[in-house]
Formats: structure tokens, sequence, C-alpha cells
């Protein structure tokens, strides 16, 4: 069987990638998992950022800092509880997208830690779409 290299070379896409680390998760310690996948992907020239919306909405004191400990920090994973947030930081990360997100990446990959961060990723997920 002969086989032909008729084809021809396409020059390859350039990937960008948002990854942004979503609440609800520890303050304590940068997230892990984002820089990881960060830096195995810049082995394929895949070029990546990370972002820590956890530490951003808290730095910016846009919510006070007992929503990210018990009992307050329910309210990220109660759908009703995670309505009543909407308000306080949709403006925040509608303006953080816009700046910094849409029209900069071609893609964007949302970490998340638990079921916490489930109503934070469909919530910036309708957004960016």
């Amino acid at each position: 069987m002969i086989f032909s290299n008729n084809y021809k070379l396409r020059p390859r896409k350039v990937i960008s990638l948002a990854l942004l680390q979503l609440p609800l998760y520890t303050l304590n310690e940068p997230p892990f998992g984002i820089a990881c996948l960060k830096s195995y992907l810049s082995k394929f020239s895949i070029s990546a950022k990370c972002f820590d919306l956890n530490m951003m909405l808290m730095s910016k004191k846009i919510l006070s800092r007992e929503y990210w400990f018990p009992p307050l920090n329910q309210c990220w994973w109660h759908k009703e509880k995670f309505e009543s947030l909407k308000p306080f930081i949709e403006p925040y990360i509608d303006n953080f997208l816009k700046e910094k997100i849409i029209g900069k990446f071609n893609l964007v990959g949302l970490g998340v830690s638990s079921f916490a961060s489930y109503n934070m990723a469909m919530f910036i997920a309708n957004m960016i779409k």
C-alpha cells in the first residue's frame, strides 16, 4: 500500500485560553488546579492566563468576608440564595468579562472546586455566550 502526502498544511490556529477560578474556593491558597493546567498547556504552545475570581470578589469587598464561610457561604450552592447575590456580583463580573476576557481569548475554562461553584459557573457561562 502506498501513502501519499498530497494534502496542504494548514496554519495552526493560535489558542489563547482564560482560566477562571470561581467562588467558592478557599482563600488560604492559590487556585492550584488552573495553575497546573496552565503549566501543562504551555508545553503545547497554548497560551493561558489564570484569573482568581474568588479572590477578586473578596478583595473588591463586593460581598463581606462572611459569604466565604459558614453559614452564609451556603448562598453559593442554593439556587434561590444565589439569585439574591446576583445584583451585587453581576455588575462586577460583567465589567470583568468585558475588560479582561471577551475578545481577548478564544477559549474560557471555568475552574470549579465543588458543587458550590455550579451556580456561578452557569451564571458566567451564560454571560459569556
